[in-house]
């Protein structure tokens, strides 16, 4: 007899795989929200936030940032590593 709570290395591994089926499911479900709802940055992006100093003040602001660069320039159309993002609590371009 075996104890109830206790499950045969066949059921335990049975139990598993459907746990790592269900969250492969609700993962796909996740990309597709982001896909549908969010921009997404290009591979090998990051966040960075950093503090400007200002005539009286300093200021923190986002920018993102690529390991190549990708972002076209305002000025004179090369590319640069750099996105200016905005001001910490008003970033409109995210």
């Amino acid at each position: 007899m075996h104890d109830k709570h206790k499950l045969l290395p066949q059921e335990d591994l049975s139990e598993r795989i459907d746990q790592v089926f269900s969250l492969k499911e609700r993962l796909e479900q996740e990309i597709q929200t982001i896909l549908a709802n969010g921009k997404i940055a290009p591979s090998g992006c990051w966040i960075v936030r950093y503090l400007a100093t200002g005539r009286k003040e300093k200021y923190w602001y986002y920018k993102l940032q690529a390991t190549e660069p990708i972002f076209p320039t305002k000025t004179n159309g090369k590319l640069s590593k750099y996105k200016h993002l905005g001001k910490v609590g008003k970033c409109e371009n995210l």
